[in-house]
């Protein structure tokens, strides 16, 4: 995928520095080398022409089955809640990671993602009897943490998959709307989980084209 040329892109200088530009604000949130992993040229193409849905999340993706849709949602209303501004769930960011895997990434990673979100349930209801969808924001904050940290019974590799999906949660916000004019950074909370938080975007700081 790091060969394609995003439609335009050799004669249109305007694509390059869109994908510049998301370059440089998602490598200050989740660092240099993961973002260009994600912002490949059909990586930028596709997440600029997606279409955000308020629904996505009542019925089966394109990787994902109903049930992990919705874990999904919760997870990326927990990585960048609601505050003065929309969470990360209400710009379809959900959705938005489903058609990523989707079209941009292997068949492998796509069932790395849904691994995870099986995990995460399964250890919910180990933990403390009731769903990811269902746990209470401290309950949510203690089980990401040892998710972060691969504290058993998280591994590296559920870490891992774990710091992926986190950044392709950001990709997706940097790119809706919303997101095209806020920016983002990383607020410490008690733990080694750390949350999202948006703050204003410099003045004259340039506005995404192409988002939905």
């Amino acid at each position: 995928m790091g060969n394609n040329k995003m439609e335009g892109e050799s004669t249109n200088s305007a694509a390059q520095i869109t994908r510049r530009s998301l370059i440089t604000k998602l490598g200050a949130v989740i660092g240099a080398v993961s973002a260009a992993q994600l912002l490949t040229p059909i990586g930028v193409s596709k997440a600029l022409a997606y279409s955000r849905r308020a629904n996505s999340a009542d019925s089966d993706g394109l990787v994902f089955k109903q049930p992990q849709m919705l874990s999904l949602k919760r997870l990326c209303a927990v990585v960048i809640p609601k505050t003065d501004t929309p969470g990360a769930d209400e710009v379809d960011c959900h959705g938005f990671i489903d058609q990523q895997l989707h079209h941009c990434h292997s068949a492998n990673e796509q069932q790395q993602a849904q691994a995870l979100l099986n995990t995460l349930d399964q250890q919910s209801v180990a933990r403390y009897q009731k769903k990811f969808t269902e746990l209470t924001t401290v309950q949510h904050h203690a089980l990401l943490s040892d998710l972060e940290q691969a504290k058993t019974p998280f591994n590296n590799a559920d870490a891992k998959h774990f710091r992926k999906l986190k950044g392709l949660i950001v990709f997706g916000y940097f790119t809706s709307e919303l997101g095209a004019t806020k920016a983002l950074d990383y607020d410490p909370i008690p733990g080694e989980y750390k949350l999202m938080k948006r703050k204003t975007a410099p003045k004259g700081a340039a506005i995404l084209p192409g988002y939905r």
